[in-house]
């Protein structure tokens, strides 16, 4: 019996510190308290964002809308103006100064802050994003910050609300010369988010995580409801099978869509982060084993983002279960949070397969199968019974790392070969595994519309030699590219001009970031040795 999917209070908009994530909350530890041995909630502090209105009025006529969390409150009059977003530019036929533009949602949602940005420089006062099939509403957390940080950020300067593809086209028709865009919100800093966790105990200390989200926009039936409902059904499992000696933490996470204090860029998995982090204070990350993460799941196949250290389970499962390997762990999930501190981590989803309904009304689970649910419940159980029988392994990275489509020069051989000699200087392959993954994971972006964005063991150096191949179709453009809260890593601009000597001044960009890793390596290895042999 589900005991999530279906339920009202589950069902409803939760935003991270808003009432109802209070009952959802409340709800969900008296499920939890059927089969674990202990709940835990963890406070979380939060800014929450809550629409109470959103109209667009013109002539005696009114339409609905809905904002971008997190636009604040504002009145705007104005005449009207059309756009259209082709990729990497936008056009008008008109000027846009001092005008509410109306414009179709980008084809990846999470461009919208480019889009909002490059219009408000052109003078625009307010946007409108309109969908591209009938009947959704979407929401998208709008910064006004280009980069993606954990630590600044700032509010979007103009709002910007989202209205259906059919409102749109009646708009259209009517052909108004001005509209009225009215938006009532409320910012609440210093708010409350909780985490609830639900402990299975173990014979040892050790743990493994299995988490999912429960903040939710609109219903969110696959983007989290689901994952949460996994947790129940898992934990049930786990405790009636009593299969495994670890402690077993069931984490429904708050904060995940949104949340980070101050309108921090990086907005998102905030509560995984700040979990994290009180953990890291305690001095108890070396307890976690690995996480599991269950988010977005639609449809069959599953697809897995995963540390390299654990695809060995996913290579030998893959025929026997509906999964397929999609890549690194993705910074849209809680389980980035964990590779970032350099635990094994992975996520089982289908986050592409749900873009268009992402964020949207329509997540109502209308188009989910119940046969999809109950096998992504029992993929993730045989995915953790093999990692629990074969846990993570050190080589799976070393491999993984000489696969890459990287040139093997001189550097990029050294850097290889020092990991390879790891175990000469660690001997614990769970330390050798975390030393890898922290020092090693970068995400690395080009800011804009239509930007490139990494994120992987060594991702830096993947974007800088993406560019190297295709060089040719960046002429015209000027490239930057910046690693998260770290430094700028490119700035080109090519032209046929330069393009010749521009692969000479890449090729030393990758060494430079190649011998950065060896020095981070360096680094991270003698604070391992100083711990072992120096301890207070």
């Amino acid at each position: 019996m589900y005991r999530v999917l279906y339920d009202e209070v589950f069902r409803k908009e939760t935003i991270t510190g808003g009432s109802n994530e209070d009952r959802v909350v409340r709800r969900l530890i008296s499920i939890f308290r059927e089969f674990v041995d202990d709940v835990d909630v963890v406070e979380t502090p939060v800014d929450t964002w809550i629409e109470d209105e959103c109209w667009i009025i013109y002539g005696d006529k009114e339409t609905r809308c809905h904002a971008m969390p997190y636009i604040l409150s504002g009145e705007i009059e104005a005449e009207i103006a059309y756009a259209e977003y082709y990729g990497n530019r936008i056009a008008s036929s008109k000027p846009v100064r001092d005008t509410i533009v109306f414009i179709p949602f980008p084809e990846d949602p999470d461009d919208i802050k480019f889009v909002v940005l490059k219009l408000y420089e052109h003078g625009v006062k307010a946007v409108i994003f309109y969908d591209q099939l009938p009947g959704r509403y979407r929401r998208m957390v709008l910064i006004g910050d280009e980069d993606y940080s954990c630590s600044h950020g700032s509010p979007s300067p103009i709002p910007a609300v989202s209205v259906r593809k059919e409102d749109y086209l009646r708009i259209v028709k009517d052909n108004p010369h001005r509209a009225r865009l009215i938006v009532k919100t409320r910012i609440i800093h210093g708010a409350t988010g909780k985490t609830v966790i639900g402990w299975i105990n173990g014979r040892d200390n050790r743990e493994i995580h299995i988490t999912a989200h429960h903040d939710h926009w609109f219903t969110g039936f696959s983007d989290n409801l689901i994952g949460v409902e996994a947790l129940i059904q898992l934990g049930k499992r786990i405790k009636e099978k009593r299969e495994f000696k670890e402690t077993i933490l069931l984490i429904s996470y708050t904060a995940e869509e949104s949340g980070a204090p101050n309108y921090t860029s990086w907005y998102w998995t905030w509560g995984s982060r700040y979990y994290l982090e009180l953990r890291d204070k305690s001095n108890t990350l070396e307890n976690i084993l690995f996480d599991i993460n269950i988010d977005a799941i639609y449809s069959t196949p599953f697809y897995i983002n995963t540390n390299p250290s654990m695809i060995h389970c996913i290579e030998e499962l893959k025929d026997k279960l509906p999964i397929r390997y999609r890549g690194y762990d993705h910074t849209d999930f809680d389980s980035f949070m964990y590779t970032r501190r350099g635990i094994p981590a992975l996520t089982i989803n289908n986050l592409l397969e749900i873009k268009h309904i992402y964020h949207t009304n329509l997540d109502d689970g209308g188009e989910v199968e119940r046969e999809t649910i109950d096998k992504a419940i029992d993929t993730t159980y045989i995915i953790l019974k093999c990692l629990v029988e074969k846990p993570p392994r050190y080589r799976n990275i070393i491999e993984y790392l000489k696969n890459n489509d990287i040139p093997a020069s001189s550097n990029y051989r050294n850097l290889i070969g020092r990991l390879e000699n790891l175990d000469k200087l660690v001997e614990d392959e769970n330390m050798r595994i975390r030393i890898a993954t922290k020092t090693l994971t970068t995400v690395s972006y080009i800011p804009g519309i239509d930007g490139l964005f990494e994120s992987d063991l060594v991702g830096d150096i993947k974007l800088i030699y993406r560019i190297m191949k295709n060089i040719e179709k960046y002429i015209g453009r000027r490239i930057r590219a910046k690693a998260i809260d770290r430094e700028q890593i490119l700035d080109v601009s090519p032209t046929k001009y330069n393009i010749g000597e521009l692969d000479i001044a890449l090729s030393h960009m990758i060494n430079g970031r190649i011998n950065n890793y060896q020095k981070q390596l360096d680094h991270e290895i003698r604070q391992i040795i100083l711990k072992k042999y120096f301890k207070p």
